[in-house]
């Protein structure tokens, strides 16, 4: 833990000294502003990002970029960092507050994600741990061990155990709870492919594991995520 939270506090003063733009090819190429939201259960933004959409095991050192944000009931604060063969997103999370500031109640959320060749095409895996609250996220685990790619979603987060198909622009497949074993859809595939590395580490495992906010006593888990409906209207 305590060599998280080192990395943590690095890559947040990292951030604050970082130049708005970086040089590629010979050129200053300005730092994208990005974001994405649902219009329901989550919205971030994604500042001083990398201005070339590059994979998290391409190669590539630099900063990547601050995510903030609110996603199922939770505040994120988290920085990015491309370390070559794989990224890091390491900073906080917390239940939602009035107003967006970081509580000193926060918990500590770390995810590595890696590609690797396969025959489908490629696999990205995602893994670590997220800080687990009250409110928006499956109180029981933090663990992320989960692998993507644009045929399947397979693997855990928290105590959810998914094993999903592409079919169309969506992935289709089960879900396996405590309570047993249920549909899901998580729609937008191409959404999600767009995004870089970066913000679907931020936005899959809180989204994946998201309960009916709206009745948290309940704890309904909600088992259709869709991560582009304008597309849809």
């Amino acid at each position: 833990m305590y060599r998280i939270a080192s990395c943590a506090l690095f890559l947040v003063s990292l951030a604050g000294c970082v130049k708005p733009y970086v040089v590629i090819d010979g050129k200053a190429v300005p730092r994208a502003q990005l974001g994405y939201t649902d219009h329901n259960y989550f919205a971030i933004n994604h500042k001083s990002a990398y201005p070339e959409h590059r994979g998290p095991s391409s190669g590539l050192r630099a900063y990547g970029g601050s995510i903030g944000g609110r996603i199922c009931g939770v505040d994120v604060v988290y920085d990015t960092y491309h370390q070559g063969r794989h990224l890091n997103v390491v900073g906080f999370v917390g239940r939602a507050s009035p107003i967006d500031t970081i509580s000193t109640t926060n918990l500590i959320a770390y995810l590595q994600v890696r590609d690797r060749w396969s025959l489908d095409g490629g696999m990205r895996d995602f893994t670590g741990a997220v800080g687990r609250t009250q409110v928006g996220l499956d109180p029981t685990s933090t663990v992320v061990d989960f692998t993507l790619s644009p045929g399947l979603l397979r693997g855990r987060i928290g105590r959810r155990y998914f094993n999903l198909r592409a079919n169309g622009d969506s992935y289709v497949g089960q879900v396996s709870l405590f309570s047993g074993v249920y549909a899901f859809e998580l729609k937008g595939r191409s959404r999600l492919w767009s995004m870089p590395a970066a913000d679907q580490a931020a936005v899959l495992p809180l989204m994946m594991t998201c309960v009916d906010i709206s009745n948290p006593n309940a704890g309904k888990p909600i088992l259709t995520v869709d991560l582009d409906p304008a597309a849809k209207s």
